[in-house]
């Protein structure tokens, strides 16, 4: 029921939030309420800098990257241009494309996608919906199965 803007803020900021708890999951904990490492201005509290960790610990592969900073591109440009108003803008359908593009690989795409078809009143939203849910289910197990998470079956 969100307007496109605020799906896609809130579908980031998720795949952000369980990208720091998977994060999380393989450092040491930190004995304080409040991460230096992960909260406020801490050097990984840029969802580009989780991203990038988490390629570097190798918790993702080269494509699960490319996606999720897509995600990232998408994001900033409902965040910071005001122009920009729907995922069928011309300044989104590239980024969107190669997205969807890597969620198409997961082999339940078709499903979640019919899902999400039910659920939204565009087909980009759908193709947003899906991935999204695509990449939060890859996290989480990821997660609890201390495995890293690759695209190529």
């Amino acid at each position: 029921a969100e307007s496109e803007r605020a799906a896609v803020i809130l579908g980031a900021a998720r795949v952000d939030h369980d990208l720091q708890e998977l994060l999380s999951h393989f450092m040491r904990p930190h004995p304080g309420a409040r991460d230096p490492l992960l909260d406020n201005d801490g050097p990984l509290s840029t969802f580009s800098a989780k991203i990038t960790l988490a390629y570097r610990l190798g918790l993702i592969d080269d494509k699960f990257k490319h996606a999720l900073d897509m995600l990232r591109k998408i994001r900033n440009q409902f965040a910071h241009h005001f122009d920009v108003v729907s995922l069928s803008d011309k300044a989104i359908c590239s980024q969107l494309a190669e997205l969807v593009g890597s969620a198409k690989e997961h082999p339940h795409w078709d499903e979640i996608r019919t899902s999400m078809t039910r659920m939204t009143a565009s087909p980009q939203m759908s193709d947003f919906g899906a991935s999204i849910a695509i990449m939060l289910f890859m996290i989480n197990l990821t997660r609890d199965f201390n495995d890293s998470i690759t695209i190529d079956h």
